[in-house]
């Protein structure tokens, strides 16, 4: 006989539901023509205020990020800028 399982979600995981939630209203009430790549940089803003700061990537890897889609929204992005999100991203 199996048991049952019933697993519920940690602290952490609600706390990043709870960011998704809000980051999607603020897409469905956002006016039509708003720059997807400012949309991006407030999400990550918010990303990066609620890092715990406890490893390197995450902490120097967003504020990072952040730099890079703040130079692109102020139009002075560069050649290399997107594939460098990328990098940071998946680091």
């Amino acid at each position: 006989m199996s048991r049952l399982d019933i697993m519920t979600p940690s602290h952490a995981q609600t706390v990043i539901d709870g960011l998704y939630r809000d980051v999607e209203r603020r897409i469905a009430a956002s006016p039509p023509g708003l720059c997807p790549v400012d949309l991006a940089k407030s999400f990550l803003d918010l990303c990066h205020a609620q890092t715990c700061g406890k490893c390197v990537p995450c902490r120097e890897g967003t504020k990072r990020m952040l730099e890079i889609l703040e130079r692109i929204v102020a139009g002075n992005g560069e050649p290399g800028d997107i594939d460098l999100l990328l990098e940071l991203a998946e680091t």
